[in-house]
């Protein structure tokens, strides 16, 4: 299966969190969002945005769910938003149960922050995003759709960003 890549370079919190709108409203349903990157990467910042671009009300605080593993927002698909910063591995996160099947993600979005932690029990079709410190102010994000969905969202984002 090929990989189509992008990166793209932000140089605040609001450009971050643009980004991740643009991805909202670009995604259409079924897709998983893989985010990957040091503490302090913006990842919580892009779903932020992500949340917004799915039109989750703007009063709704988008939050790492690091303590409580998933958190869900309705909008205009549902946002199931999940961290396995505490998970030991991708057997944990399987027997969780936390990642819908496929059927059920035909009409959510699920975005996962640090995904290489779990990276055995994601689908293969996923769009992975690497945030990185570029400097202080600046962050790249490094993005790599896997299968015919994130193929599909990634060229949609490209028209909006």
């Amino acid at each position: 299966m090929s990989t189509v890549s992008d990166s793209f370079e932000t140089s605040t919190p609001r450009e971050t969190e643009a980004v991740g709108r643009a991805l909202g409203v670009a995604a259409q349903g079924g897709e998983v969002l893989a985010l990957d990157g040091e503490l302090g990467t913006g990842k919580t910042t892009l779903v932020r945005g992500l949340a917004r671009g799915l039109d989750v009300p703007a009063d709704e605080p988008i939050t790492s769910p690091t303590f409580v593993l998933m958190s869900e927002y309705e909008g205009r698909l549902r946002l199931l938003h999940l961290d396995a910063y505490r998970l030991p591995d991708a057997e944990a996160f399987e027997r969780l149960g936390a990642l819908p099947d496929r059927e059920q993600r035909e009409s959510s979005l699920v975005a996962v922050e640090w995904a290489e932690q779990v990276e055995a029990a994601l689908p293969q079709d996923r769009l992975t995003v690497r945030l990185e410190h570029v400097d202080p102010n600046t962050r790249r994000l490094e993005f790599a759709a896997s299968g015919p969905i994130s193929r599909r969202w990634l060229a949609a984002f490209r028209v909006r960003a």
